[in-house]
């Protein structure tokens, strides 16, 4: 099994996303015709005012592997601004495939023993599918088509996926929020440290949606913020 501190993350792009700002700053000094030379000054304005235009076509592109399917899924709901390939079970074979367990599951050894028992029984199945498929014909991109359907939705995988800055806003927006799954805040944790380990030049924009609005829309507030009305009536009271 894996757990949530398998999961890896790395920055496909880094000398470009060092140069992004300046980019940026390329792109849109046309719009006051703007000496080139002040790019960087420009980029940094530009992203300052919340003027992103100049910005589109330059992506921050991430692989992530020894991740499980299902937060796939979530990641990948992000359509503006984004773009994804994810590992397909139909090419890649599985056999001999991990799932991935949550923290609760590696706390007690039950929840453990269950998981660990139905990764054994899945490879089994998956495995045993796989030959049957091969035995009736079937060649290996088409045995394994046809064999994934059973494969468990934590299966550990893999995707590829690049974020316009305004992408990788709105994902860190609403993905670091506590009311996010963990797989998928994690994961977005690590996209923004790898980064941060590049520039610093986003660090103020690459934060949870309370931290930038100073409040909470969430229907189940964690606390970490006032909620909208709490912060009214804050306000309120102070004036």
């Amino acid at each position: 099994m894996i757990s949530i501190n398998d999961f890896k993350v790395e920055l496909l792009n880094p000398d470009e996303v060092k140069n992004f700002i300046e980019s940026h700053g390329k792109f849109a000094a046309i719009c006051y015709n703007s000496n080139g030379k002040y790019a960087k000054s420009i980029g940094r304005e530009c992203l300052k005012s919340g003027h992103m235009s100049g910005s589109r076509g330059d992506y921050f592109k991430f692989k992530l592997t020894n991740v499980p399917r299902d937060m796939i899924d979530q990641l990948i709901r992000s359509e503006q601004g984004c773009y994804k390939n994810v590992q397909s079970f139909r090419y890649v074979n599985k056999d001999g495939f991990e799932v991935y367990a949550p923290p609760e599951v590696f706390n007690d050894s039950e929840l453990k023993h269950i998981f660990l028992d139905a990764q054994i029984e899945s490879n089994k199945h998956y495995s045993d599918a796989i030959n049957r498929l091969l035995e009736l014909g079937y060649k290996g991109e088409e045995a394994n088509q046809i064999a994934r359907h059973i494969l468990p939705i934590g299966t550990e995988s893999a995707v590829s996926i690049g974020f316009t800055i305004e992408g990788l806003i709105h994902l860190a927006n609403i993905r670091l929020c506590t009311r996010a799954e963990l797989p998928v805040r994690r994961i977005t944790q690590m996209m923004i440290s790898e980064v941060r380990k590049v520039t610093d030049e986003y660090d103020d924009l690459l934060i949870c949606k309370c931290d930038r609005d100073l409040y909470c829309v969430e229907s189940k507030c964690c606390g970490r913020r006032p909620t909208k009305d709490e912060l009214l009536k804050k306000i309120s009271c102070n004036n």
